[in-house]
């Protein structure tokens, strides 16, 4: 039969390449050798449900779309393309929506598509999606029927910064109770295209000029901002009820108005 030497392999460990000696000539010989696999079971959780599909990118660009809880055989090791549908709506029936927020729980794993090396301890890739709300963050102006001017808002997975919005400002996708930070708003004083410059007053939920939120349902925000020195109250600078100034014993100067059914 004559005598074999190894002399290498070809497509990783998926084919040795041996040469025969036969009598006087050499033979090029393949033979086929068993790679090492490893179960995997690729999944949507949706709160504890498996739900919907993933995808498969396969070579060179081309996915697949599989069920959640498909389970793969695939060599040890190997490299796999996944993906995550972004977001469901509804799939319940009970008017939530649920959105792509990590892989495995690990809240900072957010990159979609993602590769994942696939050895012996990889038994499960799991998608892990978490309900999400629509809120509105908005300027309520007093004495003036408007919504205008700037808001902020922070996203934790976003620059996790306050960010300066128009009025209104919206965002359909908030994930409920964000586990990793909260979200936050803020309501910077501006001034308007008259030149009246509008200072914050208060917040519809009681916070802060500027302070953290954590969503639960959809939720409108409502920043009250009082225009600076101004009345808008047609007998407010009439008659013996203009804006009075009055000097304090340590020098301060006080003016009283009315605006918004309040003295200031």
């Amino acid at each position: 039969m004559g005598d074999y030497i190894q002399m290498g392999s070809w497509t990783g460990a998926a084919h040795a390449f041996w040469m025969r000696h036969d009598g006087n000539k050499y033979r090029a010989q393949y033979t086929k050798l068993a790679m090492p696999t490893t179960n995997v079971t690729v999944m949507n959780d949706l709160g504890g449900t498996s739900y919907g599909i993933f995808k498969i990118i396969h070579y060179p660009n081309t996915p697949l779309s599989y069920p959640s809880d498909t389970s793969f055989s695939w060599p040890n090791p190997s490299l796999r393309k996944i993906q995550a549908v972004d977001q469901y709506n509804n799939p319940f029936g009970d008017e939530k929506n649920w959105k792509f927020r990590d892989w495995n729980g690990n809240l900072a794993d957010r990159i979609n598509p993602r590769v994942f090396s696939i050895i012996s301890g990889t038994p499960q890739i799991r998608a892990e999606f978490r309900r999400i709300h629509p809120i509105t963050v908005q300027n309520k102006l007093i004495d003036i029927d408007g919504n205008t001017g700037t808001v902020q808002f922070k996203d934790p997975l976003g620059s996790n910064s306050y960010e300066d919005k128009t009025s209104p400002f919206s965002r359909g996708d908030i994930f409920e109770n964000e586990l990793e930070s909260p979200y936050g708003i803020g309501a910077p004083g501006f001034t308007d295209a008259n030149e009246v410059r509008w200072g914050f007053l208060s917040w519809s939920d009681g916070g802060n000029q500027q302070h953290n939120i954590t969503i639960t349902g959809p939720i409108t925000y409502t920043a009250t901002y009082k225009a600076h020195l101004a009345t808008f109250s047609p007998t407010g600078t009439s008659s013996n009820n203009q804006r009075k100034i009055a000097k304090a014993s340590n020098g301060t100067l006080l003016m009283v108005y009315e605006s918004a059914d309040r003295i200031w």
